[in-house]
């Protein structure tokens, strides 16, 4: 995978940035993935339903690419060539990522079936209303529910945890 290491301006944090657009011999790793059917709640449906109620719930799943994992067979195209601490005088070293990156054209698809999947897997265990609430007020890895008292905002919290991590969020 071509990529470029980023070192945040504020933030003491080094990390790499996959470029699958990249065309190496006319063909660029995303060339070949299928981008799948669009299942991303509607931004705007998810802002309007936002508005319904007067208090607010919100949370983004932190790093949500990287905790889908890709299967072993698969990881042999996610392959890339790095410096240790990027540092050049080191030998350059070979790793695979074991989840999915940003850029990759079935990423999306790929996460938001894998969250949507956990509230169907989970939603006996733990109640209809989180599982339809993460299936119908995440726009990608960020929630916005708003409900009608703060019980039942700290609820929903709470109830979201337990499919959340089932499903390995």
């Amino acid at each position: 995978m071509a990529h470029h290491g980023v070192k945040h301006a504020t933030k003491d944090k080094f990390r790499a940035v996959f470029d699958l657009k990249a065309k190496h011999v006319g063909t660029s790793l995303n060339d070949p993935l299928m981008q799948g059917p669009d299942i991303t709640s509607s931004l705007v449906g998810v802002l309007l339903r936002f508005r319904e109620g007067q208090h607010a719930v919100t949370e983004d799943i932190q790093e949500i690419l990287h905790q889908v994992k890709v299967p072993e067979d698969d990881r042999d195209s996610l392959r890339f060539l790095w410096w240790l601490g990027g540092d050049t005088n080191q030998a350059i070293q070979e790793f695979s990522m074991t989840s999915h990156v940003f850029g990759a054209r079935s990423s999306p698809i790929v996460v938001n079936f894998c969250l949507r999947q956990a509230a169907l897997d989970y939603g006996d265990k733990y109640g209809e209303e989180a599982c339809h609430v993460i299936r119908h007020n995440f726009y990608v890895d960020n929630l916005l529910k708003s409900m009608a008292s703060e019980e039942d905002c700290i609820q929903l919290t709470k109830d979201l945890i337990g499919p959340s991590a089932d499903g390995g969020f």
